[in-house]
């Protein structure tokens, strides 16, 4: 029927605002390019907040974060060991 039609589109509706509010989490491996550009090529995605960068290479202690430029930079960024990103 035309009402269960419209409670069917308004669960929709729903679930896709649901879907579109929450947080996404990137977890990527550190590679070539630096922290800054990690960081900017994540918030070009849709809806990703934060980036968890984990080691590529198991080291006695991490090496800083850093960027040239953070202006802009909205995404929160983590920076784990090879261990715990695997």
């Amino acid at each position: 029927s035309n009402q269960e039609n419209s409670n069917n589109n308004n669960n929709n509706d729903t679930d896709a605002a649901a879907e579109e509010a929450l947080p996404i989490v990137l977890l990527v491996g550190r590679g070539k390019c630096n922290f800054e550009e990690k960081a900017r090529r994540a918030q070009d995605l849709h809806n990703v907040q934060y980036v968890i960068v984990y080691d590529d290479v198991t080291r006695a202690s991490l090496v800083p974060m850093s960027a040239t430029n953070s202006k802009g930079i909205d995404v929160g960024m983590l920076f784990v060991s090879k261990f715990t990103g695997n």
